[in-house]
């Protein structure tokens, strides 16, 4: 290092030869895009893996929740969520589903059930929203699903390339 404080070339060139490029295909939440284990309405197992050419809207209800019902309904129609052709919407239940009701309606919709989802996407009460989109390694988007109309507007700047968390995380585990 010279008397001035600064580098040598050498020096700089050893400094970013170790450095750890910045991410900088990163969604708007910290929480890194992970595949999960899920049962489906028939109770057989499901992998829901992370899409390389789709988004993914997560919806994580409950069976009790009713501001859940409307998220629940408008599942059969995907773009009222914002969601494009060619795009996946699953709803997500906590554990095991006693009402024999939501299952049949379950088999309507992509409707499945996954302990693992809730603990990955740090989800600690429906109703809940997880975005997931290819060009990103973190969630895109993700906050509480206030009805369908706040679910669509952000999934849509999602989309626009202006994702952003629709909450707050208080968490001490980060810098």
């Amino acid at each position: 290092m010279s008397d001035r404080g600064r580098l040598s070339q050498e020096e700089a060139a050893a400094v970013l030869a170790g450095a750890t490029p910045i991410d900088r295909a990163r969604g708007a939440s910290s929480l890194r895009v992970s595949g999960f284990a899920a049962r489906g309405p028939d109770g057989a197992l499901v992998a829901v893996t992370p899409s390389s050419s789709h988004r993914q809207l997560l919806v994580f209800v409950s069976e009790t929740c009713e501001g859940c019902r409307e998220l629940v309904d408008a599942a059969l129609t995907p773009a009222l969520f914002g969601l494009g052709e060619g795009d996946e919407l699953v709803l997500l239940l906590r554990g095991e589903v006693t009402s024999s009701a939501v299952i049949s309606e379950a088999a309507r919709r992509r409707c499945l059930t996954s302990t693992e989802a809730f603990s990955i996407f740090e989800v600690t009460s429906p109703p809940f929203f997880v975005l997931l989109d290819p060009r990103w390694t973190t969630v895109a988007t993700e906050g509480v699903a206030w009805g369908v109309d706040a679910v669509r507007s952000a999934v849509l700047a999602a989309m626009r390339g202006e994702p952003r968390v629709e909450m707050t995380r208080l968490r001490t585990d980060e810098p």
